[in-house]
């Protein structure tokens, strides 16, 4: 890899992942109240049965960085800001409505979130073209984001709905 390649590298990925990167970290902040329920049967002592109940607020939120991403590519042009653009937005649709339907994040809603996250990112590379099907950097940013996100949004979600009274 020439210095040119790799400074185009930087200058192109580093952007994208730390948009989706700190764009995800920020979900952290929200109050729990906008995707966890509580269906509380006592007072005193407090028993209650946690579950997953989501807002509109956390899929606009998570889908955020994705329209950043959007934005980024009509002003520059550059194809990397929307092929992660659409595995970003794609991972956090997955992950804020799958629980929702499947019900209570579990192992298998993580394996199959894991599964899909893992094989949109390709369809997308092979989509759009002979760029990506010569840059296996390119996949592996492609992969690498969809995984992060999927997973940073699973375990939001997850530590949520094990929340102790």
């Amino acid at each position: 890899m020439t210095k040119n390649s790799l400074s185009k590298l930087i200058s192109v990925y580093l952007p994208a992942f730390t948009i989706v990167l700190f764009g995800e970290i920020s979900l952290f902040w929200l109050p729990r109240d906008y995707y966890i329920g509580a269906d509380c049967w006592s007072l005193m002592p407090p028993a209650c049965n946690f579950h997953y109940k989501p807002n509109f607020i956390l899929p606009a939120l998570a889908l955020t960085p994705a329209l950043l991403l959007l934005l980024l590519w009509q002003w520059r042009r550059v194809e990397h800001f929307k092929a992660a653009a659409m595995v970003t937005a794609f991972s956090a649709l997955l992950i804020t409505t799958l629980p929702a339907i499947v019900g209570v994040p579990s192992l298998s809603s993580f394996t199959l979130m894991l599964i899909v996250s893992l094989f949109f990112p390709l369809a997308v590379a092979w989509s759009m073209g002979d760029y990506y099907r010569d840059n296996k950097a390119g996949i592996a940013f492609l992969v690498l984001t969809s995984v992060v996100v999927a997973f940073m949004l699973w375990a939001l979600i997850r530590m949520g709905v094990a929340v102790v009274v």
